[in-house]
C-alpha cells in the first residue's frame, strides 16, 4: 500500500476537487461522507454496513451492492444485495493492488491466494507463495476455478471491466468484491477505497488512518505547486505499454 499510495502521489500534483459527499443510497440511509471517490458508497444501516459501487460505465446506475453483515448477527441481506460476514478472515485477490493493500491493512495471513504472483510488487506476499502459505491461483482472466474452490475462501477481490464477466467463478457461491478505484480520477479517490476494504477485514480505524496520513501528505505536496512561477515540471508517471503510456 505504502507502494500504491506513493504512486498515487506522483500521478498527479493538484489540488483535489470533491465529489460530493453525504448522498442518500438506495437503502434510503444517509451515506458516510466519501470526500473524493465517485464510485463508492458508504451507509450504516441498523444491523449492516451497506456498500453501493457505482457503474464507471455507465451513468447513475449501480455495478454491485454488497450488505457487510457481523457474523454473529442474524440479520439477512436485502433482496439484490450481496451479503459478506465480516469480518472477512479469508479471500483471493486477482490484482497485486488490492493485495498490497491488504499488506498495509495488516491482513496478508488472511490471503489464501493471488493471480499472477510474478507482477506483485510486495516482498512479503512473494515470500508467501514461496513458502506454500499463499496460493499462484494463475492468470487473472482465466484463473485456476479449481484451486479457488479448494481454497473456500470468504470472498474473491477483483477489478471490474466493461461488460466484463467472472466466468465458473461466479458460479462458486463465492461473493466477488469488485474493487473499481482504478476507475477513479484523483488519486486521492482511489486511495479512499482503503476505507471499504478496512470494513471487510474489521480494520477500519488503520484503515481510515492511513487515509487521513495520506491525504495530509498529499495535500502538502499539492501546495508547493500552488505558485509554481514561469517554470512548471512536466511529470510523466506510468510507464510505456507499447506505443503509449
Amino acid at each position: 500500500m505504502k507502494k500504491l499510495i506513493s504512486l498515487n502521489i506522483l500521478l498527479l500534483c493538484i489540488i483535489s476537487t470533491r465529489c460530493g459527499s453525504g448522498t442518500v443510497s438506495s437503502t434510503g440511509k444517509e451515506t458516510s461522507s466519501m470526500q473524493y471517490a465517485c464510485y463508492l458508497n458508504i451507509s450504516e444501516g441498523d444491523s449492516c454496513t451497506f456498500i453501493e459501487v457505482s457503474n464507471p460505465w455507465k451513468k447513475g446506475s449501480v455495478l454491485r451492492q454488497y450488505a457487510l453483515i457481523p457474523k454473529e448477527n442474524g440479520y439477512s441481506a436485502p433482496d439484490g444485495w450481496t451479503a459478506i460476514h465480516v469480518p472477512v478472515e479469508s479471500m483471493v485477490i486477482y490484482t497485486g493492488t488490492h493485495a498490497c493493500i491488504m499488506e498495509e491493512l495488516g491482513c496478508t495471513n488472511s490471503i489464501k491466494g493471488v493471480c499472477e504472483s510474478r507482477y506483485i510488487m510486495s516482498d512479503k506476499i512473494k515470500a508467501m507463495v514461496r513458502q506454500g502459505l499463499i496460493c499462484d491461483v494463475g492468470d487473472s482472466y482465466s484463473p485456476d476455478i479449481e484451486k479457488i474452490a479448494a481454497l473456500k475462501p470468504d470472498i474473491i477481490i477483483s477489478s471490474p471491466f466493461e461488460n466484463g464477466t467472472y466466468g465458473a467463478a461466479e458460479k462458486l457461491n463465492i461473493p466477488i468484491v469488485e474493487g473499481a478505484d482504478y476507475m477513479e480520477n484523483l488519486p486521492l479517490g482511489r486511495t479512499e477505497w482503503i476505507k471499504f476494504f478496512g470494513l471487510l477485514t474489521g480494520c477500519r480505524s488503520r484503515a481510515d488512518s492511513i487515509f487521513a496520513d495520506t491525504e495530509k501528505r498529499y495535500l502538502k505536496l499539492c501546495s508547493l505547486t500552488a505558485n509554481p512561477g514561469e517554470k512548471c515540471p512536466t511529470l510523466i508517471a506510468e510507464k510505456k505499454y507499447g506505443g503509449s503510456w
